[in-house]
């Protein structure tokens, strides 16, 4: 019987999304992207890990050099978080369908 790497495979998906998500701004010409929308159509939650373990609601995500910033709708402030720093790697899949979500939106729009 051979062991099977599960944490390896959601340390792989995890970089595999993040790099779509950067691909499909990049394609697109965004630098930045809001979620937000009176309907909360393009929800992306996302559990973090600082003190404790939260979930958030991400509100925009932004490129920054090689690196993807998120602002929770939770922060009062100005702040912004880096997505591959204090995200839990196996759930960042909800972001992926959210940005998905609203660029393809963007693009159906004459």
């Amino acid at each position: 019987m051979k062991r099977i790497n599960y944490a390896a495979q959601r340390s792989d998906l995890f970089q595999n999304i993040i790099t779509s998500i950067k691909t499909m701004l990049v394609e697109n010409n965004l630098d930045s992207i809001s979620l937000e929308d009176k309907e909360d159509k393009y929800l992306g939650y996302i559990i973090r890990s600082g003190n404790q373990l939260e979930e958030v609601l991400v509100t925009e995500v932004k490129l920054d050099g090689d690196s993807i910033l998120y602002k929770a709708k939770e922060n009062t402030d100005d702040q912004w978080s880096d997505l591959e720093e204090d995200v839990v790697a196996d759930n960042v899949d909800m972001l992926y369908d959210a940005v998905y979500d609203k660029i393809s939106d963007m693009n159906n729009v004459s």
